[in-house]
């Protein structure tokens, strides 16, 4: 958010037990916040509550608010390399405090961090900013499961093992480069074999997962995508390489698209090392549709 005193809005609807409204959460500038550090409770919900509507036009009467001053929440968060590390032990701590205490800040940590251990880039590889799109949409769902169909050089799946529990990864014949880069990931399982039979037996064991297809590619994808999407376990489906069948996947109900104007806008800086790279053809439109209970 720009030319106001809130800097960020974060729906965090995800964390309702209930599953009925809207939660929401203001984040307001540093400056903003040392300036109303005297500011009563009822003073700051009221402030802020008429800025964010402000914002995104009318709003319905809220049930609760509660504003807290976070007296030690902003400080100096970017570490030269972006990670800490102790070379001696092949440790590294990471997180949104090594870099600017964002959630994309949280990402970019762990991808240098995960660099100082041979995470590479190849040609066919997601974009960054994709990657960053689909671990944001995990970690909004909760999820402690990706499943991914179509392995390639296993780039994809060593980013998802970074940040999920764990990690299925599937396809028809398994690269030997795939396997080697993989085989340091403990919370990576590989499986030789068709997506479609296979997926869904991973699945069943889960609570809560997200789908990545990339491989099959094209309709072949589509049709993968909504057999799994109907699966209770399924908080979404992404697909890459999905561009040319935009106009279809919005009518499927596609929610997102990783080449929006709006997100390459705020998130297209990630892909620098790939713009370094003109070598690498990589990248392509990731598509996701919602899972049946999202």
């Amino acid at each position: 958010v720009k030319d106001s005193p809130i800097s960020m809005v974060l729906n965090d609807s995800s964390r309702l037990q209930t599953g009925k409204g809207e939660a929401w959460v203001v984040q307001t500038s540093t400056e903003w916040a040392a300036a109303s550090k005297d500011m009563r409770e009822e003073e700051l919900c009221g402030a802020l509550l008429a800025e964010f509507a402000r914002l995104v036009g009318e709003l319905p009467a809220p049930e609760q608010m509660k504003a807290i001053h976070w007296h030690y929440g902003d400080v100096d968060y970017h570490l030269p390399a972006g990670f800490a590390q102790d070379p001696s032990r092949r440790l590294c701590l990471c997180g949104d405090w090594c870099y600017n205490g964002r959630v994309e800040g949280a990402f970019l940590s762990g991808v240098r961090a995960a660099r100082v251990y041979d995470l590479e880039m190849t040609e066919n590889s997601v974009l960054f900013s994709e990657a960053f799109a689909f671990v944001s949409f995990c970690h909004m769902h909760q999820v402690d499961f990706i499943a991914e169909s179509g392995v390639y050089k296993g780039v994809s799946t060593e980013i998802w093992s970074l940040f999920a529990q764990k990690v299925a990864a599937v396809d028809i014949f398994l690269a030997p480069e795939a396997e080697a880069r993989l085989q340091k990931r403990k919370n990576v399982r590989l499986y030789t074999g068709d997506g479609r039979s296979l997926l869904p037996e991973l699945l069943a064991e889960t609570r809560k997962a997200a789908v990545f297809i990339d491989g099959p590619k094209g309709e072949l994808a589509i049709h993968l995508a909504l057999s799994l999407q109907k699966l209770p376990q399924v908080a979404f489906v992404a697909m890459h390489d999905m561009g040319p069948y935009r106009r279809e996947l919005k009518r499927l109900g596609a929610f997102f698209f990783s080449d929006e104007e709006w997100f390459q806008a705020t998130y297209g800086h990630l892909d620098a090392p790939f713009l370094q790279r003109p070598d690498l053809e990589a990248g392509g439109t990731m598509a996701f549709l919602p899972g049946t209970d999202a």
